[in-house]
């Protein structure tokens, strides 16, 4: 369905005048009708707020945190923590704690995983909440400036090396034996 930027601004309009926006509008715009809250059927699904954050069904989340990771309050403390000396032990160790503070963060900003379809069954239901995995912290200190891009492939190049001869998995625990079940949602 394309909207003319008329009817984008009438959705617009509704969505910070009423509560939720849903449904299509009866009116025509071609026969001269105007088109009110009450006429269209509409309702706002998630009202956008001054300060840029957006509430759907009294959940108050800045808009994008839904599939953040990177906040920077894990920024601040990768660099803090980040030392080229430092040990696989230790890295792991790091990582664990950023994984902790991505927790912690995402339920002080009530910031819960969007929605997905299950590619086995159809249902919708939220996704996995994130984790930070070691490469994954690896690619973060070149991105946030604790490593080079030449000494991030030497990194990521002995991680996964380590990983072969030790049986680590992402996050840097041993591995478990295979595990798998029938049902698509366990």
């Amino acid at each position: 369905m394309r909207l003319s930027l008329g009817a984008l601004g009438l959705l617009l309009w509704l969505s910070s005048t009423t509560g939720r926006l849903t449904g299509r509008c009866r009116a025509r715009p071609e026969e001269g009708r105007s088109s009110s809250a009450a006429e269209c059927g509409w309702r706002v699904a998630a009202k956008v707020r001054e300060d840029g954050r957006f509430t759907t069904g009294g959940v108050l989340m800045p808009s994008g945190d839904a599939s953040r990771v990177w906040f920077p309050e894990l920024i601040d403390l990768l660099r803090q923590e980040w030392s080229a000396s430092s040990t696989w032990l230790g890295r792991v160790r790091l990582r664990a704690r950023l994984d902790d503070m991505l927790s912690r963060v995402r339920t002080e900003r009530n910031a819960r995983p969007p929605m997905i379809y299950c590619k086995t069954c159809g249902k919708r239901e939220r996704a996995a909440e994130p984790r930070v995995s070691v490469r994954a912290m690896i690619f973060a200190a070149q991105r946030y400036g604790c490593v080079s891009e030449a000494e991030m492939k030497v990194l990521e190049k002995e991680w996964k090396k380590l990983c072969a001869a030790e049986g680590l998995d992402l996050y840097g625990e041993p591995k478990h034996g295979s595990n798998a079940s029938s049902s698509c949602h366990t």
